[in-house]
């Protein structure tokens, strides 16, 4: 619970403050107020459970995971572009609610010598986030998987194999035509917090730092980054350090800070389930 809110509430808080200082509609802050609430009232009540079949049964979480980002091909989408699933009148982002959770899981499967089938699970993720296409996860995703080849658990083979799946995910994600323009206050919100001020964009920069840097918290007893004690970490700060730097590169969401539920969702899960 501490890792998490730590984690989550600085880049909350001072992405709440811009939407507010800029006159966005009340429904952004508030949203964004309410699935931080969830997601910490979900892993204060049962993230030890959660912890524990990602440590029992990755493969379910995995999968799980995976046919839930898969039914966003299903949805209807917008100009081509397929990442969501709608749940009555709202709009979730699978990938950034499940996608820490399936890192986690690969980690497990890593460190208990199953490679093939943590690549698997990796690979089955990247090849999801080609077809709808969704370059910023797929990035993401990709950056925390290689945290996994520095593990001392795997053959030559499984590692080449890893980083190929790693490689090939990046470029043909990043190959596939993305139409969708930015929207006010998701993609924009670390530029709203510079229009401001330039401290206060500081302060928004220095916030979205705390989210990795909270990953590496339950690290601190490891030797070296090698040391398989800190792969779940190095891997989930990986991750949320990469989804933070795309949105330099591409019109993706920027988590936690900007609009959306399903980043601040998937951050306090993943965080959760790691401490």
């Amino acid at each position: 619970m501490k890792v998490a809110a730590i984690g989550v509430l600085p880049a909350l808080l001072l992405g709440l403050f811009v939407m507010i200082a800029h006159g966005a509609p009340p429904a952004l802050p508030a949203t964004n107020v309410a699935a931080a609430v969830l997601a910490l009232l979900v892993v204060l009540v049962a993230g030890k459970r959660l912890a524990t079949l990602v440590a029992d049964r990755p493969i379910v979480v995995a999968a799980a995971v995976l046919s839930l980002e898969a039914c966003t091909l299903l949805d209807a989408g917008i100009d081509g572009v397929h990442r969501w699933v709608s749940l009555g009148g709202v709009r979730l982002h699978p990938a950034a609610i499940g996608d820490p959770l399936l890192l986690l899981s690969a980690v497990v499967l890593w460190l208990r010598r199953r490679c093939w089938a943590a690549t698997s699970c990796v690979a089955a993720g990247l090849a999801l986030h080609v077809l709808q296409p969704d370059a910023g996860q797929a990035t993401a995703l990709a950056t925390g998987a290689l945290a996994l080849a520095l593990v001392p658990a795997a053959t030559l083979a499984e590692r080449l194999a890893l980083l190929a799946a790693v490689a090939a995910g990046s470029v043909l994600a990043w190959s596939r035509p993305d139409p969708l323009l930015p929207v006010d206050m998701v993609e924009t919100i670390v530029q709203r917090a510079f229009e401001l001020h330039v401290g206060v964009g500081a302060l928004a920069v220095t916030a979205l730092a705390s989210l990795p840097a909270s990953a590496l918290v339950p690290a601190v007893r490891g030797t070296t980054v090698a040391d398989p004690r800190r792969a779940a970490s190095v891997a989930l700060a990986a991750y949320f350090s990469a989804s933070i730097v795309v949105a330099v590169f591409g019109e993706f969401p920027t988590p936690v800070l900007g609009f959306g539920a399903s980043p601040i969702l998937g951050a306090a899960l993943g965080l959760g389930v790691l401490a």
